[in-house]
């Protein structure tokens, strides 16, 4: 009887575990299932279907020139965004030469020629074209709009804030513009706002896209990705990380905010320190093919100066190397490269290129004023490496004094200056140079211990 017992307690647990385990499994398949039907499509997969599909109906549209002339259109737009502009501008010429269409959509078509030089650092034309579409007065309201909004974008990709918000505001002025072209004109508003620092206003813009009834999804990514600038700009570091980070998981994101999100995240943890997670995001922007160049070279300069704080010159100077061969990298960019790079050969010993590197820097006349403060920190490094100590004393010093640099820049030179002196046997000068760094109210803590480590005599 025992043992039947038993047996019986051990067979009823053995049922039960069936039971449970089926149930568990139900569950999951539930939960896959789930996730299946409610899941994103991958933003890559909705483009090539859109090409295919649009090919179907230009394939289709047989002597209606108008839906050949609608296929085209969705179709450079999806070349676009993937960044297959051969294809797109091969599109764009068949678009243009086609005869008997409706004048509207003869301007979408001059709109994407401008979209397409605009992309191949033509745009000068590109301004030119739209702004003939915004002065015809025999143009749909909808076209005119579009057409502001690409011109207010142009702009302000240029820095003409004044510009921008002329075509914004008249785009937001015209009551027929199409809901998405409506919400994607209030977030380019929105920056432009944000640029002037006017944050509150900016918020309102994003906001309004980001509570419409029915957003366009490319807006309400763009108007997340806006809301998540202005928490970096404004100091909530966890507000903006988390924005990126949602714009960066979610699959249906276009890729040019997905992209971007890469590189502001990458921005942000270089800043926190996080070396290793920001390499990984510039890297994701580097070897994606959907990357236009100048942004990939964007990201190598960023990348550079990680691998610079990781220790790792060679793969420096190949960040830098690849990032200057492309032609219309931002001055910005372009000096802080020659920065990046000559701290990385200072580290290699190759004195001689960092100087060149620096001389580079101090030649690009819209070169920001702390990246010309490096510089000259950089070049004094270098000469006094090379023996050359009045030359290195002469740049120390430039930095030091050079006006408008910051504190933390010129601390870091006043410690440089007193290495140097001291090496010259002028030792109570050097701790003059040493004290006032140590004293400097807004220095780094790690800068102000290299002073007092110095004032220690350690």
């Amino acid at each position: 009887m025992k043992s039947r017992h038993i047996q019986g307690k051990v067979y009823d647990a053995a049922r039960l575990v069936k039971t449970l385990f089926g149930l568990a499994v139900g569950f999951v398949i539930g939960i896959v299932v789930y996730r299946f039907l409610t899941a994103e499509p991958d933003r890559v997969e909705v483009l090539e279907d859109t090409i295919r599909t649009q090919t179907r109906l230009i394939e289709q549209s047989g002597s209606d020139p108008v839906q050949r002339a609608q296929a085209l259109l969705e179709r450079i737009e999806a070349y676009r965004e993937l960044n297959r502009i051969e294809e797109a501008n091969r599109d764009c010429q068949t678009l243009l030469q086609m005869q008997n269409l409706p004048a509207d959509l003869q301007a979408e078509a001059q709109i994407e020629q401008a979209l397409l030089l605009s992309r191949a650092n033509e745009t000068e034309k590109a301004i030119e074209i739209l702004q003939k579409i915004v002065a015809s007065p025999n143009l749909g309201e909808g076209v005119r709009a579009k057409a502001h909004w690409k011109l207010g974008s142009m702009f302000f990709h240029q820095g003409k804030l004044k510009e921008a918000q002329y075509h914004a505001q008249k785009a937001l002025a015209i009551g027929d513009a199409p809901p998405k072209v409506r919400q994607l004109v209030q977030v380019l508003y929105g920056s432009i706002l944000a640029k002037q620092r006017q944050y509150q206003r900016a918020i309102q813009q994003a906001e309004a896209v980001l509570n419409a009834k029915d957003p366009d999804f490319v807006a309400l990514s763009e108007a997340r990705y806006l809301r998540s600038l202005i928490a970096l700009e404004t100091g909530d570091i966890s507000m903006a990380l988390r924005g990126l980070n949602k714009l960066i998981r979610t699959s249906s994101t276009p890729l040019s905010i997905k992209y971007l999100a890469h590189m502001t995240r990458g921005q942000i943890r270089t800043s926190m320190g996080d070396f290793e997670g920001a390499k990984a995001d510039y890297t994701q922007v580097i070897e994606s093919p959907y990357v236009v160049a100048e942004l990939q070279a964007k990201a190598r300069v960023g990348r550079s100066f990680v691998l610079s704080q990781l220790g790792q010159p060679q793969e420096v100077l190949n960040d830098v190397d690849a990032a200057l061969k492309v032609k219309n990298l931002h001055p910005g960019d372009r000096a802080t490269a020659y920065v990046n790079r000559s701290v990385a050969n200072i580290g290699l010993g190759n004195y001689e290129q960092a100087v060149e590197d620096c001389n580079r820097v101090l030649a690009i006349k819209d070169a920001p004023t702390y990246l010309k403060v490096v510089a000259l920190n950089n070049r004094g490094e270098a000469y006094m490496y090379m023996g050359k100590n009045e030359q290195a004393l002469r740049d120390y010093t430039a930095s030091a004094e050079y006006p408008g640099a910051p504190e933390y820049l010129v601390a870091g030179a006043l410690i440089g200056r007193g290495d140097l002196l001291k090496k010259m046997g002028r030792l109570e000068e050097a701790k003059q140079d040493w004290t006032r760094a140590a004293n400097m109210p807004n220095t780094p803590e790690d800068t102000l211990e290299l002073a007092r480590q110095r004032l220690r005599g350690n």
